[in-house]
């Protein structure tokens, strides 16, 4: 099974892939969203290209753990892919990713500019990166 993570934003979505034994994750960069099909479209050449068979994508939950308003997007869009590409997509809590990701590059001294471009990415690398900590964990007790 090859994971890819996705963290969904408004108007860039971040993505990030397993490797062969899902013991860690690689960010792919992220992808400008504008339109569903089209993204659905990248996302089917995406799992041919690089053996995918299960998509994660990252539920922005309240620090509550309630729903927040942009659950219910990210499960509309977790529905559309599932009906659409016929793959497992698993939601996963991707509380304080985003801001994991910018600690970890202004601590890199990495430039405004640059974060802006790295930091979708790396935001689903650590959100993949939990979710395979899961499963290990799981498959060890």
């Amino acid at each position: 099974m090859k994971f890819l993570g996705i963290d969904f934003g408004h108007k860039r979505v971040g993505l990030a892939v397993s490797d062969d034994l899902n013991i860690t994750a690689q960010g792919l960069g992220f992808v400008h969203f504008t339109d569903i099909c089209q993204f659905i479209r990248h996302l089917s050449q995406l799992i041919e290209n690089k053996g995918i068979t299960s998509i994660v994508i990252g539920n922005p939950v309240n620090m509550s753990g309630k729903d927040s308003p942009g659950s219910r997007k990210v499960k509309d869009l977790a529905e559309k892919i599932n009906k659409e590409l016929n793959i497992n997509v698993n939601l996963w809590d991707e509380r304080l990713t985003t801001v994991s990701a910018q600690r970890i590059l202004i601590s890199a001294n990495i430039t405004r500019k640059k974060r802006k471009e790295k930091v979708d990415s790396l935001a689903a690398q650590i959100m993949l990166q939990n979710f395979l900590d899961h499963l290990e964990n799981n498959r060890q007790m």
